[in-house]
């Protein structure tokens, strides 16, 4: 709001009489104003009276008064199209999340994997020397982009330990790698164990199940049908969801691209049971 426009009082100036003093003389002549001096006053006392009746001071101020706010109304404008824009642009470029775990026991190359994993699907990743890959002691944390859709991966440690912690994150994964080692013989009735186990957990119904019989490279490993046929007790537990057991060699990459697009496919059409992040 303004201030009310005020009429102010007309403005008067007059010109006053000349005091002159002669020489030797005590006598003061008074002299009459010139008339280009009345004149000149005159002028100035219309102009400064137009001013102050024509308020153009007043106008002046509330004219810059309105442009800050124009400007200012223009720039927040600008700022809010700004923030809508990159919304937009986000929610173009969004993608839908799933979480996979990766399981199985210590010493089966799942953190072989989940590295080979990146390298196959993520250009210009630089994976670690896998020669000198160590057994995984807690979590270790992988995320690829396949197919328009982020996988991020949840490698867990395989120890006796540490397998009592897998079921923390079972909520939350839309689906499941579970890595056997076809190399160790001896261990092979354990690692059914495990898998058996984990079918017993509710918040596992429905998700899709990716069994990857690791070095199938090696000379001497068990073969995908002898690993099927020791896991074949558990197939009464797998109900209606996708499970899908493939032969691969993490070390050399063997397969690793087949066995997560297949996977990828399977959380996708699994949604409605397990929506997206």
């Amino acid at each position: 709001m303004f201030p009310p426009r005020t009429e102010p009082a007309p403005l008067r100036l007059t010109a006053t009489a000349t005091t002159l003093q002669t020489k030797g003389s005590r006598k003061r002549h008074t002299a009459p104003p010139s008339p280009a001096l009345e004149r000149r006053l005159h002028c100035v006392t219309r102009t400064i009276d137009y001013v102050i009746r024509s308020n153009v001071l007043y106008n002046l101020f509330r004219l810059k008064t309105v442009h800050i706010a124009v400007n200012r109304f223009r720039f927040e404008g600008t700022l809010k199209m700004f923030a809508l824009i990159r919304e937009l642009w986000r929610y173009i470029n969004s993608k839908d999340e799933y979480f996979v775990l990766i399981l199985g026991l210590d010493n089966a190359g799942k953190t072989t994997l989940l590295e080979v994993t990146k390298t196959k699907f993520s250009p210009g990743y630089k994976s670690a020397d896998l020669s000198k890959i160590t057994t995984t002691v807690g979590l270790n944390i992988g995320k690829v982009v396949v197919n328009g859709v982020q996988l991020n991966f949840w490698d867990l440690g395989g120890q006796d330990t540490l397998q009592s912690l897998w079921d923390k994150y079972f909520a939350e994964s839309h689906g499941i790698v579970f890595v056997v080692d076809s190399m160790d013989h001896a261990r092979l009735k354990e690692s059914w164990q495990a898998f058996d186990k984990l079918l017993d957990s509710p918040a596992l119904v429905g998700i899709p199940i990716l069994i990857i019989c690791n070095k199938q490279d090696v000379r001497g490993c068990l073969s995908v049908h002898e690993i099927k046929t020791a896991f074949s007790d558990s197939l009464d537990k797998l109900h209606d969801r996708d499970c899908s057991v493939f032969g691969a060699s993490a070390l050399l990459g063997a397969n690793v691209r087949e066995s997560i697009v297949w996977l990828v496919d399977r959380v996708k059409q699994n949604s409605e049971c397990r929506p997206p992040c």
